[in-house]
């Protein structure tokens, strides 16, 4: 006789069965076998699935670490290759600061060492300067105070003479100034000042504007202006114009040296001013007929006009030079140091300047 199977066993067979339960869904429950069994294997679902989620938690908060700790080691990687780069950089503008420094300090001492190697020199007198009464900008006293800051022990004010067009100095300005020099002489003993005109060369005869008042300069002086009124016009095209326009031919030389020879001869003149200034001249000539006449060449402040040729040939001659500084502003007075540099690059020996020695006159 066949036996009923308890309940238990029933169930312990369902287990068993594969047939017995299908799975429903992704719950994890299962249907057949009884709820003992259904309770079971939710319960174990339950815990995989809490185990996976913390398992996964548990990863996601490593790689977060990770990523966190990655991210602070490439800032610390990026801090420091920016702060070695910036230190690199400050480094070499440093040292370029420091190389330009350095350069900048040697310029300035060799720069000192040159200006220390250039002898100031100061003449005895400066024999051609210009006031406010030609085309200077300096008062005629404020001239002689500046003369005297520098140590000059004469100074004569010769401003253009009346026929020169643009700055020659008016009769009455120069009756005004002759006045005024003889109230400096009193006022400023420890100087000799002398009135003078810069006599301007009229044309090929030789003749200066400065004819009716020779017996009241202290001495006479003359060069040539383009600017300056001629004997005439037709004088003016061939003497001023001609050679400002056109290069002289020897022939024209020769005439021009001729206006010069003629004034030298017709005048008791203490120096030449500016020689081939505006018309070129013969100058071995004319140093010849200087050195006759006791006639100085000066060589002026602002201006020299002498190829090298032409000082070995008046050397040759013997003639004597007298450095001015032609002046045109007050702090101009007693400078000479452009005619003293020409004359020691040109082979002018300084002893034959006169008033390096003494006075002209």
């Amino acid at each position: 006789m066949k036996k009923n199977k308890s309940f238990v066993e029933k169930q312990s067979n369902a287990t068993q069965s594969p047939r017995a339960c299908q799975k429903l869904g992704d719950g994890g429950a299962y249907i057949g076998g009884g709820r003992l069994f259904r309770k079971a294997v939710v319960e174990e679902s339950k815990l995989d699935n809490e185990a996976t989620a913390e398992q996964s938690a548990t990863q996601n908060a490593d790689k977060q670490s990770g990523e966190c700790v990655s991210d602070e080691n490439a800032n610390d990687l990026t801090f420091a290759s920016v702060a070695n780069s910036n230190s690199e950089m400050l480094e070499s503008k440093t040292l370029k600061e420091g190389e330009a420094n350095l350069q900048s300090a040697n310029k300035n001492l060799a720069n000192e060492s040159a200006e220390q190697k250039k002898e100031i020199i100061v003449p005895y007198g400066d024999y051609h300067t210009h006031t406010v009464f030609s085309d200077g900008t300096g008062t005629l006293e404020e001239n002689i105070q500046h003369a005297i800051a520098i140590g000059l022990k004469e100074y004569a004010v010769t401003d253009h003479a009346f026929r020169h067009k643009a700055h020659g100095i008016t009769l009455a300005n120069f009756q005004v100034q002759k006045r005024m020099v003889e109230l400096y002489r009193e006022k400023y003993p420890q100087i000799k000042i002398y009135h003078a005109l810069e006599g301007n060369l009229m044309g090929y005869s030789g003749l200066l504007d400065t004819d009716a008042y020779v017996d009241d300069l202290d001495f006479l002086q003359m060069g040539y202006h383009k600017t300056a009124s001629n004997e005439s016009f037709a004088t003016w095209w061939s003497f001023t114009l001609m050679n400002l326009i056109f290069k002289p031919s020897k022939a024209k030389i020769e005439k021009n040296t001729l206006a010069y020879l003629r004034c030298i001869d017709r005048y008791p003149l203490k120096f030449v001013n500016h020689l081939n200034y505006g018309v070129l001249v013969d100058c071995k000539e004319i140093a010849k007929l200087c050195v006759e006449r006791g006639t100085k060449i000066e060589l002026n402040g602002k201006r020299v006009f002498f190829s090298q040729q032409e000082v070995d040939d008046m050397l040759e001659t013997g003639v004597e030079f007298v450095v001015n500084s032609d002046a045109h502003a007050s702090d101009k007075v007693g400078n000479v140091q452009l005619p003293i540099e020409f004359a020691k690059t040109h082979g002018i020996p300084l002893d034959r300047i006169v008033n390096l020695k003494g006075s002209i006159l």
